[in-house]
């Protein structure tokens, strides 16, 4: 993906999607699972970097990204 902002608007959009279909918000796990998916696709150190900081700023979850 090119930029952070869309990575972040894929996993709000996602967890949106989850909301709206069952209507409960994802678990936890779920979010963390789901974040975790999108931070592998993620070729981008600097991206990497930007959407973790997301992540735990915005949902408390904390990843971690390395570089293959």
């Amino acid at each position: 993906m090119k930029n952070s902002k869309q990575v972040i608007g894929l996993l709000n959009t996602t967890l949106k999607g989850i909301r709206l279909t069952t209507g409960e918000n994802a678990t936890e796990e779920a979010a963390r699972f789901i974040m975790q998916g999108i931070l592998i696709s993620i070729n981008s150190k600097r991206v990497a970097d930007e959407f973790i900081d997301y992540c735990f700023e915005n949902y408390t979850i904390q990843l971690n990204y390395e570089l293959a």
